[in-house]
């Protein structure tokens, strides 16, 4: 199963699509060589928007990872920590933002915290996971 977006967008790519194919059958002469260019312009487009993502989603989960990384470094100076992204089109995580960052420090490993960086930059911590049932996170920012 497609991650739910690449679904929707291949519904809406798919409905264009016919919708442009219609139009070429009810118009005829120069309006006809207009749509089929447009088709192929859609079908071009969608294409390079499909496979050039995965990488454009890698440049702005490293960017926005070395973000909270200095967040992190400010905050809690002393303290040791793992980071790690969201697997962006991997089967499991279809419903997570891959624009999300886990942090998980050494001192709880038992508590995996969400960070999410604005366009501002600024960073933001949108909550957190037990991975175990251990009590008061003393990482929690809110």
């Amino acid at each position: 199963m497609p991650h739910p977006v690449v679904l929707i967008e291949f519904l809406l790519f798919g409905g264009m699509l016919f919708g442009l194919v219609v139009l070429s059958i009810v118009l005829t002469g120069k309006w006809r060589k207009i749509i089929h260019t447009s088709a192929i312009v859609l079908v071009i487009g969608c294409a390079i928007l499909y496979f050039v993502r995965p990488y454009w989603v890698a440049n702005v989960q490293e960017k926005k990872k070395a973000i909270v990384q200095i967040h992190l470094e400010q905050l809690y100076p002393n303290e040791v920590w793992d980071i790690r992204t969201i697997p962006y089109r991997q089967e499991g995580y279809e419903n997570r933002n891959p624009y999300f960052v886990e942090v998980i420090f050494r001192n709880e490993p038992y508590i995996k915290y969400d960070y999410f960086v604005l366009d501002s930059g600024q960073v933001t911590q949108s909550g957190y996971s037990y991975l175990n049932h251990m009590l008061n996170p003393k990482h929690w920012e809110h």
